[in-house]
């Protein structure tokens, strides 16, 4: 049974205003649940918004570290902040895994500037 003290919070992209697009470090789910197929709920926290523009948000998984072998998750990709949204918001989705490493590729255009963070929620594997 899962209980709180057995998540951890991880990072993809840290919370910070950013006015390009944005590729993540690759994180390792090795020692947390489901190995070869995990389901995990990810967190897209949007503060200010300086410019209006479009958004994009996927997470991307890859067997290695590899920048070229990441492709997207099944189910990985936030909805897509339209050019008129110029309010904090923010949105969880649920996404599959069967990836040792996972990472956020966040692509904003025409100028667009946004504070935000990308989150996920991982369960600690039992010892």
């Amino acid at each position: 049974m899962s209980t709180q003290q057995n998540f951890d919070v991880l990072t993809l992209l840290g919370a910070v205003a950013r006015t390009t697009s944005a590729t993540g470090s690759a994180v390792d789910l090795q020692g947390y649940v489901n190995p070869g197929g995990r389901a995990m709920k990810a967190y897209l926290d949007l503060g200010a918004v300086t410019t209006a523009g479009p958004l994009t948000v996927v997470i991307q998984d890859s067997d290695t570290t590899t920048a070229a072998d990441f492709t997207n998750a099944t189910d990985g990709a936030f909805t897509v902040i339209p050019v008129g949204t110029t309010t904090a918001t923010n949105e969880a989705i649920h996404f599959k895994t069967a990836k040792r490493y996972v990472r956020a590729l966040a692509t904003c255009t025409n100028g667009a500037g946004h504070s935000y963070g990308v989150y996920i929620l991982a369960e600690k594997r039992a010892k």
